[in-house]
């Protein structure tokens, strides 16, 4: 069957939610996620005609494409939240011309895109607003609201641009809004967008309510019409700093292609990201990062604190002192004292929502700040240090709007966790730094703590860094080679332990606890454990006698992004493991699957026990479909709105950002057998280039922002997966990097679970195996990690050239050529050389001219006629230890022990006995 065959008969499949609880807990999250951004008495609106524009009422985006797309049975569009709501709609007519518009502009989409285009990534042709006319303006008059819904998408592969249309309004949208200001006396702009400019709206005059749709999920229409009648409060609050002008983000000048280079990135801006950067340098925000408005009003008040040697513990008190019930968010921000280190004006260090309050009604929150949280780390220390001074706690509604309430006296400079010395960057960095900031009266009492009294840690590693090779009793193994020539960033000593020999033992036998994980690693084919760390992308067979002979075959399954390999389930007892992406829905072509409101929104709600609600759903979800590893939540930080996949991700603020995914992963955790991925680990902040882009940040900025989200959602949710980014910093792959992988994820954070690659990135995949990453996803030809194991040599035609064999990509999406270069990498930078003779009779291949014309090959007439032609490269030789593919297959196998994958297979064990 072919890929258009197989996705016609996907496509033709039922349409229904796995699990019709869900939209309930996807209308929830979008529900407190929307942001009121602007009310001057328009919201709520109790009036029941309205007069409804904009690209967004019926063209509605609930999720982003790429990987973020979501198959659903069906989306609830604003025009429908509204009608459901009793709203009588004026402007049908530019409704209908809207409509029609858009469908006729996307009526050849079958041969504008691909089918992987269409299909996978959810592309479709977006038209611009159709212009409002006089006679739109006329039939719309009986209405005295009117609501604009501007729409954006974005997705994977691709950063958002500053221009009209995009980051910008475009003309028409300017055009059609300026008309409704002029037409009505209250207009709501809604935003079905991630940020983009909103100074031209927020400056008319008769714009009187401003609402932060995002992408809500398949509920989205439903929960805004809520909002807007007034039958929800909104409780939502930004993650996000909206600027007066995109100039005034800190990395606006250099990020992705601003600059021509997409290259490069330099953070420049250190630990100054977000409101860091607006609230230490004086820059005013157009919306501050925390704000957001209600329908009813509350009033706060520290009544009471309690420290110990760990954390401060505070109680405030809020009070619902308006007219209607609501939620209220409680964030405290810590003012940190200068010292050896720059500091940002304040940090966000806490936070907590309340219950929904009546009028009148008062709750006691509790929000413990960890005194690790107030540390920044000094590179120089290779620690977390606590400076001497003064550190002032701010309970606040947004970053502009805080009070002190407690201040707190350091005596001495405290070291509170030590840890590696590593990150360091590839070259210097000028990174900027703010002017002193004023002296702050404090009215509120000062405690002073002792240094001596403070909870302190190592976290640095104790043992050596080896590479350590299971061998049964009895079998010769003769070690790598430790000469290094492929200039690994790496080298470790490889030492062997010997472990008793178990030719017959099963993977069953382990997950019994007859048989140890060594045991059973060291009785396999070197063969079959390449298989275990390659992925299914490219997979060839090799098969062994079974050890069950109980007939297993291949679990059954979703049409997902990954899998592990199935050609062991039977002969050794390892069922293939299924992961789909994720985290706003399961993707995968033609099964339906409950959208959720994306990372940013569910972020919004300032509420992780409504999150760890949406991960419990989502993992309904992967029960439904047999997938045991959702490849989210997407965790990295909006250092720049105009990268193309913030949607996806939480928020510019670490602290938000870690609480949200810790909170996501226990709720997909919380139903046995499932598990989720941490992406993209690291400073993927740019869609531009990728795979090829080098980040060059500081040891600070990684671990005060870039880091601290992952890390905050290591210690507290236990992940299953993290999975590495396709990008570099500091000049090497994120998953090539051991330091970051072996001594700060698995060393100091204490990270148990398999670590695997982002699909098909560019990186040396032999060098990932070493570095720590487990599996290299979404597959790779077992042959390259044979060829880092082994010395084999190149194999060539009798023409001279290469000998490439196409292979079958994905079980047969597609073909591809490989080039069978075994120890060897052509490069006119290596110094070695290898050589193919053509004999006198043979015509030397034209497909190594262009190799001759950029200096990798040369070719040479001998003496009898034939011709021999030598490659420039290096010989790699065999420079991966055995042990390093070992350790990564224990790694995997201990997550698929504990899998539902591991689960269905026992079960189907137990049912032929």
């Amino acid at each position: 069957m072919g890929v258009k065959e197989e996705m016609a008969k996907l496509l033709s499949m039922p349409k229904v939610l796995p699990n019709k609880e869900n939209a309930e807990v996807a209308l929830k999250g979008a529900e407190e996620g929307i942001v009121l951004l602007r009310n001057d008495g328009v919201l709520p609106c109790k009036e029941k005609s309205l007069a409804l524009f904009g690209a967004g009422a019926i063209d509605t985006i609930i999720c982003g494409t790429g990987s973020g797309y979501v198959t659903t049975p069906y989306l609830i569009n604003v025009l429908d939240g509204l009608k459901n709501e009793g709203y009588e709609i004026t402007s049908e007519s530019w409704l209908n011309r809207f409509k029609t518009a858009s469908q006729e502009a996307r009526k050849d989409d079958n041969k504008k895109f691909s089918v992987i285009e269409l299909y996978f990534s959810g592309l479709k042709t977006m038209i611009d607003d159709v212009e409002i006319t006089e006679e739109d303006l006329k039939e719309a008059e009986k209405a005295k609201t009117a609501i604009y819904v501007i729409r954006r998408v974005a997705g994977e592969g691709n950063d958002r641009y500053a221009k009209d249309g995009d980051y910008y309004l475009s003309s028409v949208e300017k055009e059609n809004i300026a008309k409704l200001n002029k037409s009505f006396k209250k207009v709501i702009v809604v935003l079905n967008t991630s940020v983009i400019d909103v100074s031209y709206i927020a400056a008319l005059n008769n714009v009187k309510g401003i609402i932060y749709l995002g992408l809500a999920g398949l509920e989205a229409g439903h929960a805004l019409g809520e909002i807007i009648s007034g039958k929800i409060n909104p409780s939502g609050r930004l993650t996000d700093t909206w600027a007066k002008h995109y100039e005034d983000y800190p990395a606006s000048k250099t990020f992705s292609h601003n600059d021509g280079n997409v290259a490069q990135e330099d953070y420049l801006e250190g630990i100054y990201v977000g409101y860091r950067y607006f609230d230490s340098f004086g820059i005013e925000p157009l919306f501050p990062f925390g704000f957001g408005l209600s329908y009813t009003t509350f009033e706060r008040k520290l009544v009471k604190y309690t420290l110990d040697k760990e954390n401060v513990l505070l109680e405030i008190a809020v009070k619902n002192i308006g007219a209607c019930s609501g939620k209220d968010v409680e964030e405290i921000y810590v003012s940190a004292p200068e010292g050896k280190l720059d500091k940002p004006y304040q940090e966000l260090k806490g936070y907590q929502k309340t219950k929904e309050l009546k009028p009148g009604e008062e709750e006691i929150v509790h929000v413990i700040v960890p005194f690790i949280s107030l540390a920044s780390f000094s590179e120089s220390d290779s620690a977390w240090l606590l400076e001497k001074g003064k550190y002032l706690f701010r309970l606040g509604t947004s970053s502009k709007e805080t009070k002190v309430v407690l201040a707190l006296d350091l005596d001495k400079t405290a070291i509170l966790l030590k840890t590696n010395d590593v990150l360091k960057t590839d070259k210097p960095l000028k990174e900027i730094k703010p002017s002193p900031y004023p002296k702050e009266v404090i009215s509120c009492p000062l405690i002073t703590i002792f240094a001596s009294s403070l909870k302190t840690k190592d976290e640095t590693s104790k043992e050596k860094d080896e590479t350590v090779t299971y061998i049964p009793q009895g079998k010769e193994y003769h070690p790598y080679m430790e000469k290094n020539p492929y200039k690994f960033p790496y080298l470790t000593k490889e030492r062997v332990v010997n472990v008793a020999y178990k030719p017959n033992s099963t993977f069953i036998d382990v997950v019994e606890g007859k048989v140890s994980y060594e045991e059973f690693i060291a009785s396999l084919d070197t063969e079959v454990l390449i298989r275990l760390v390659a992925g299914i992308g490219h997979e060839t067979p090799y098969q062994i006698p079974s050890r069950l002979n109980k007939g297993l075959k291949k679990l059954q399954g979703m049409q997902s992004s990954g899998e592990t390999t199935a050609q062991y389930v039977d002969a050794l007892g390892i069922p293939n493991m299924y992961l789909d992406d994720g985290p706003t829905g399961l993707h995968s072509p033609g099964l339906s699957s409950t959208s959720f409101p994306v990372g940013t929104v569910a972020a919004q709600t300032w509420n992780p026990s409504l999150i760890e609600k949406l991960g419990q759903a989502y993992g309904k979800d992967m029960v439904s479909y047999h997938c045991s590893i959702a490849l989210g939540p997407g965790m990295n930080i909006h250092r720049d709105p105009l990268c193309g996949r913030n949607f996806e991700y939480y928020s510019e603020d670490p602290l938000i950002t870690g609480f949200s995914a810790a909170a996501f992963t226990k709720g997909v955790q919380s139903l046995k057998g499932k598990g989720v991925a941490l992406k993209h680990f690291a400073t993927n902040n740019q869609e531009d280039n990728r795979p090829l882009v080098n980040n060059t940040v500081s040891p600070r900025a990684l671990r005060e922002i870039y880091l601290k989200g992952f890390e905050i959602a290591v210690r507290e949710a236990d992940p299953r997966t993290i999975m590495t980014s396709y990008n570099s910093f500091n000049g090497m792959h994120t998953s090539s990097n051991r330091d970051l992988l072996m001594k700060v994820v698995r060393g100091e954070w204490g990270f148990k679970g398999f670590i695997m690659t982002d699909w098909e990135g560019a990186s040396n995949r032999v060098w990932d195996l070493h570095a720590g990453n487990d599996i290299l996803m979404g597959g790779i030809r077992p042959d390259v990690i044979k060829w880092g194991l082994e010395d084999i040599a190149p194999v060539f035609d009798e023409d001279g050239k290469i000998h490439i064999e196409m292979e079958s990509l994905f079980g047969g999406y597609a073909k591809v050529p490989f080039p069978c270069w075994g120890s060897f990498i052509n490069t006119k930078d290596g110094k070695d050389q290898i050589s193919a003779v053509v004999k006198k009779d043979v015509e030397v291949s034209k497909e190594i001219l262009p190799l001759v014309e950029n200096g990798l090959a040369k070719i040479e007439e001998m003496k009898d006629g034939s011709k021999k032609v030598t490659y420039f490269g290096i010989h790699t030789g065999a420079y991966l230890p055995l042990g390093d593919v070992q350790a990564d297959a224990i790694r995997i196998l201990k997550v698929i022990a504990k899998s539902s994958a591991m689960d269905e297979l026992k079960e189907i064990i137990r049912n032929q006995q």
